[in-house]
């Protein structure tokens, strides 16, 4: 019944801003700064036929984002190396990674499946870097609610430390490799949202590479123009989307309008996240700076 609430056109507004948001999840709002950012998103709309019916003809969507964050200056004194203990620390790594401790992160196994992941990753990226057996692979849970919809989505990440030859730490580079996700609600709802997001034709309750999304991150340290250092996290991500083109003419919108709304919601969803983690992390090291002058 849940569904008769929603007109169409209203629906198919509705999922396509989900989906996009879904992808890379949602935070509560945050109360004050430690932090200032640059950001900057694309969006691209490319025409593809899937086949030679009108009847199955898609839109492609591609959301781009690229997103930097840094908190207020360090304490005067603080060298590359109190971060790099800072970073080494148990538990401040994963406050990067759950906006700000508000999500559990859970270390999981590597296996040939999850590495060949990583190495396309890679490649997609042009990184350099070559998982190994010994790097890190996390798992974060979310779970995103909208009208008449609950999606609950594990993620997984590898994360490698970036080293200067003096073997200290300077970063994280953090790749998003695999997920699994699981819509609850309305069967409609739910029906249609398996349909634009593909997640109909993928196997449930198993970890594959993630469909939509493609995210890239690094955290570490940069040094600001007065030379003091800051904490930084760099987001480069990538967020595809392929609908029927016969659900986007009933849109009572134009193309730019659904990709404008699309892209501030990436941009809103990212930075939140971001800016969680960046004042977490910030009020963290200015604890443990504390501690150490006593």
């Amino acid at each position: 019944m849940a569904f008769l609430l929603f007109s169409p056109c209203n629906l198919v507004r509705t999922l396509i801003l989900l989906v996009v948001a879904s992808t890379i999840g949602t935070s509560k709002a945050f109360s004050r700064r430690s932090f200032s950012s640059v950001c900057s998103t694309t969006a691209l709309w490319r025409r593809t036929t899937t086949t030679t019916t009108r009847l199955h003809a898609t839109e492609k969507l591609v959301f781009k984002g690229d997103y930097t964050a840094t908190t207020d200056p360090l304490p005067a004194g603080t060298t590359k190396e109190d971060i790099a203990d800072f970073l080494s620390t148990l538990g401040n790594r994963d406050i990067f990674l759950s906006a700000g401790g508000t999500r559990k992160v859970e270390e999981m196994e590597m296996t040939p499946q999850l590495k060949g992941y990583w190495q396309d990753m890679c490649q997609h990226f042009k990184s350099d870097v070559v998982p190994l057996d010994q790097d890190k692979l996390v798992v974060v849970d979310t779970q995103v609610s909208f009208p008449g919809l609950t999606l609950v989505t594990s993620t997984v990440s590898g994360i490698k430390e970036i080293r200067n030859e003096r073997n200290i730490l300077e970063a994280f580079e953090v790749f998003l490799i695999a997920e699994k996700s699981k819509p609850k609600g309305a069967a409609p709802i739910v029906w249609m949202y398996n349909k634009l997001t593909g997640n109909d034709k993928r196997e449930h309750g198993v970890f594959q590479p993630p469909k939509q999304a493609k995210a890239k991150s690094l955290i570490g340290s940069t040094k600001l123009d007065d030379g003091s250092l800051a904490l930084s996290f760099k987001l480069d991500m990538q967020i595809t989307i392929e609908f029927p083109a016969i659900l986007l003419k009933i849109l009572p919108t134009s193309k730019e309008k659904v990709e404008e709304e699309g892209s501030a919601s990436v941009l809103k969803t990212m930075s939140k996240d971001i800016e969680m983690a960046m004042i977490a992390a910030y009020d963290k090291f200015m604890e443990q700076s504390k501690k150490v002058q006593r």
